[in-house]
This record gives C-alpha cells, sequence and structure tokens, in this order.
C-alpha cells in the first residue's frame, strides 16, 4: 500500500520538526521544507534515519520563485499530496505597542505568516487535489482571533494570523465541493524556540493533540479554527 504523503513548511524546529517526527513514526511519507536544509542538522539527520520516507528541500515561503522551485521538485518526486501542513511562520519579538511596532515588520511578518501559505497552497492545490485525504491545515494561533482579543499588542502577529483564519475560511467554501478540507489550528503556547523557556505546552502534547485534529478531520470539521486539544475557537 502506497504510503499517506504529507508536506510540511517550516519542517527545521519546533512544531515543524515535531510533526515530522510525528508523521514518520506513523508511517507517512513526508516532504519536509525549510530555508536552509544544510544547516538543518536534526531534520537532515532524521533523513539519513528514514531514508526515502522522507524528503527534505529548501523553501522560503516569502519568495515566489522559490515556492515555484520547491513545488516542482517535490512534483518530480510524487504525483499527489494527501495532507499539506502550512507551518513556516516568524513571531516579532516584543509587545508591539502602536508607536513601536515598525511597517517593515509589519510587512515581513505579513509576508510570512499569511503571504507564505497563500503561496503553498496555489503552488500545491493541483496535487493535494489528487490526494486521497486532500487536507489542508494551517498552523494559527488564539492570538489571531479577533473575539478572544483582550490583550491588544502584538499587532504584526495578530494581524498576520487573523488573516491566515480567513484564508482557510475561504479554502474551506471555495473547495468543499471537491472534497477539500481546510482548518486552522492553535498549538498552544508549546514549549519551542518561538514559544520561549516559559511557555506551559509540552511539544509533544502539542504535537499530538494536532495529529489526533488532521487525522480525524472531515468535511464537517472543514472551516473550523480548533485549539490542540481538539476544542473548537471562536474566530
Amino acid at each position: 500500500m502506497i504510503a499517506t504523503s504529507v508536506l510540511i513548511t517550516g519542517a527545521n524546529r519546533g512544531i515543524g520538526l515535531g510533526l515530522v517526527r510525528e508523521f514518520l513514526a506513523r508511517g507517512y511519507a513526508v516532504f519536509a521544507s525549510c530555508r536552509q536544509p544544510h544547516l538543518a542538522d536534526e531534520l537532515q539527520s532524521l533523513a539519513s534515519k528514514y531514508g526515502e520516507k522522507l524528503h527534505v528541500y529548501a523553501c522560503d515561503v516569502t519568495s515566489d520563485d522559490s515556492v515555484q522551485a520547491f513545488c516542482q521538485a517535490v512534483s518530480q518526486d510524487v504525483g499527489a499530496i494527501d495532507i499539506l501542513v502550512n507551518n513556516a511562520g516568524v513571531l516579532p519579538r516584543g509587545d508591539e505597542k502602536i508607536g513601536e511596532v515598525g511597517v517593515d515588520t509589519l510587512r515581513h511578518t505579513i509576508e510570512t505568516n499569511t503571504l507564505g501559505p497563500f503561496r503553498i497552497v496555489q503552488a500545491f492545490l493541483p496535487l493535494v487535489r489528487r490526494g486521497r485525504e486532500k487536507k489542508l491545515l494551517h498552523i494559527s494561533t488564539k492570538m489571531g482571533s479577533v473575539s478572544l482579543n483582550t490583550s491588544g499588542g502584538a499587532y504584526s502577529y495578530r494581524m498576520s494570523k487573523a488573516a491566515l483564519n480567513m484564508l482557510s475560511q475561504n479554502l474551506s467554501i471555495e473547495l468543499y465541493s471537491e472534497g477539500v478540507i481546510s482548518l486552522v489550528v492553535h498549538p498552544g503556547w508549546a514549549q519551542t524556540d518561538m514559544g520561549g523557556a516559559r511557555a506551559a505546552v509540552p511539544l509533544s502534547d502539542s504535537v499530538r493533540g494536532i495529529m489526533s485534529i488532521i487525522e480525524q478531520a472531515t468535511l464537517r470539521e472543514s472551516g473550523g479554527f480548533f485549539n490542540y486539544t481538539g476544542e473548537a475557537l471562536a474566530f
């Protein structure tokens, strides 16, 4: 039987690397990307261990040319993608009060966290349409929820993820008749480089929760926004 194929961006650390490990352990064929694969020691170690089960590619999601080259390379290695995980993202440091956030920071964050996933979906949708599961999962955050925002600040991150949530909702509507599922997931305040030393959620708990959501998702859940625990969140 042909292994289920999954594509993961931002796979060199944190949630992305954790998902690569978990998918491989469960027998999936993984197509993983990061900006500089030659510097991704842990990812390369997994590639040596799992052989043809893990393919590693270079991709900068802020670049049209890089995304297109990534897609062309994957297309030469596999005919379809069953699950696509938009994970690559950035989190600007600091509270970002209105007088502190710079437009250049805002632009770069949106370029990465919003336009990056948009580029990936546009490029890889033909492969997803040929997949058996047809699942799009986007790593978002509760900080991108308008209704759950009670503290303000973090303009760049909040705005970029709110737009990502809208992207997923649009995709769930437009692609519903084709059986394509699109979801956004809050991974929790996970113990990663991005989450920081005070993060409350062990990486393994976050990854297993995300995996459960992916594996159980049907068209009924398409368009949803979920906590890694499975709880539905408000947009």
